[in-house]
């Protein structure tokens, strides 16, 4: 299983097969950088005092680079001699990056934004949405 979502191709008005609804939800999210972003988090609500400055600038600093460095690593699994619109799927992977950081709840409760309710209802909702599979793109004409 390869870690982007395989485009959708059409031929002869038939969608040939794709990953499954599954294999697609998994691979939008950038286990890369959400998986050592968990582990950051960790070590930093591990060694500071809760609801101090320290705390929330350095987690803000996690934050900002793992989210950042997500962005380059979608890039390059959805190249745009591949990828109609490879912005949709590198949307959906930040997104799951950033939806991960808010259930995890260590930054959202320094900010005081954390809901529970959300941090459930937030991956649902992002479920829903990784339903869609990306177009190839654009067979120069011959």
């Amino acid at each position: 299983m390869a870690r982007a979502v395989a485009p959708v191709v059409r031929t002869d008005g038939t969608a040939a097969p794709g990953d499954s609804y599954q294999e697609r939800l998994a691979k939008y999210f950038p286990i890369e950088t959400s998986g050592p972003y968990l582990a950051a988090s960790a070590a930093v609500t591990g060694m500071t005092e809760q609801h101090t400055t320290s705390r929330l600038l350095w987690l803000l600093v996690v934050f900002v680079l793992f989210g950042i460095g997500t962005v380059p690593l979608l890039m390059k699994q959805y190249p745009a001699q591949r990828y109609r619109n490879r912005w949709l799927p590198i949307g959906f992977g930040t997104g799951a990056f950033v939806i991960w950081a808010y259930s995890l709840g260590a930054l959202p409760e320094e900010l005081h934004c954390y809901s529970p309710i959300a941090a459930v209802v937030l991956p649902i909702v992002y479920g829903f949405g990784a339903n869609f599979s990306p177009a190839p793109a654009a067979q120069p004409a011959t």
